[in-house]
């Protein structure tokens, strides 16, 4: 749990292109004081910066109150108000503190995992350090968490994902499909064509998933082994096959017969996979 338990101090904003130089050197110095510990001092600092709409400052007074620094009384409620106002003012470190907020529910926020992956992504497609570490360790614990739940309970089986295990056979068009799944035969947004089927077996679910492209080119991915899953709402899924690792699959029901699957990856320098599945026309 490093992202949420260790005191972080986060990189020097260097603020919005539009900021007045006086407020930039004013947050500088503020930050020198924030860094030595004496946060009354930075306060004093940050406090009309923020209240000026200074993004960067209103993410520091949002740190400081949500852990009640400076002589201030510890409130998520006002820290989430901060950050809000920050992230929208442009400030890319407000979006890693909201998305730690969302993942725990903290502020009056419903905790939703999604939202926090959502944010924190966005700080790290930005380019934040501390962002992208935990951008990593964010996917591992949502799989920890969902895969424990999954295990605690009995899933549900929405039909929108209900389909048999079955076997592979060529289709018409010269791509593949499954004879008894429910995409027979599908399509991505890729080009590619090929097949796939999802199946419930006890409180795991297989699936298989395969694209075939030009070349002899195959892609997708098959589960050798029956997955922990959980269903958070009536159209998504999160599975968790325990041979991948960290890494997980969520898929999302778009519109009738239209998947949206992303496959979250968590080892450094490995890109997320994403694309439609549909029913080929």
């Amino acid at each position: 749990m490093r992202l949420f338990m260790i005191f972080m101090v986060c990189a020097l904003s260097s603020g919005p292109a539009w900021a007045e130089p006086s407020d930039e050197a004013q947050y500088r110095a503020a930050i020198v004081k924030f860094e030595k510990g004496l946060f009354p001092s930075a306060a004093k600092i940050l406090v009309p910066l923020s209240n000026k709409g200074y993004a960067p400052a209103q993410t520091r007074m949002g740190f400081m109150l949500q852990r009640g620094l400076g002589g201030y009384p510890a409130s998520q409620t006002k820290a989430l108000a901060l950050y809000r106002a920050a992230a929208q003012g442009g400030d890319v470190e407000a979006n890693y503190f909201l998305s730690i907020m969302a993942f725990h529910g903290q502020g009056g926020l419903v905790k939703s995992s999604t939202e926090a992956l959502r944010l924190m992504k966005l700080a790290a497609d930005a380019g934040l350090p501390q962002a992208k570490a935990g951008l990593a360790e964010l996917r591992a614990l949502v799989k920890k968490e969902g895969t424990e739940q999954a295990r605690k309970t009995t899933q549900p089986q929405p039909d929108w994902l209900i389909g048999r295990w079955g076997q592979a056979e060529p289709d018409e068009a010269g791509g593949l499909r499954d004879h008894s799944g429910t995409f027979h035969r599908s399509c991505s947004d890729k080009g590619n064509r090929g097949f796939a089927t999802i199946g419930y077996v006890g409180n795991s679910m297989m699936l298989d998933i395969i694209h075939l492209g030009t070349a002899g080119f195959m892609g997708g991915f098959s589960l050798n082994k029956p997955a922990d899953y959980s269903i958070p709402d009536n159209a998504h899924a999160n599975i968790y096959p325990l041979e991948w690792g960290g890494s997980w699959l969520e898929v999302e029901k778009r519109e009738p017969g239209v998947l949206f699957v992303h496959q979250h990856m968590v080892k450094a320098g490995e890109e997320d996979e994403k694309y439609w599945l549909k029913i080929c026309e």
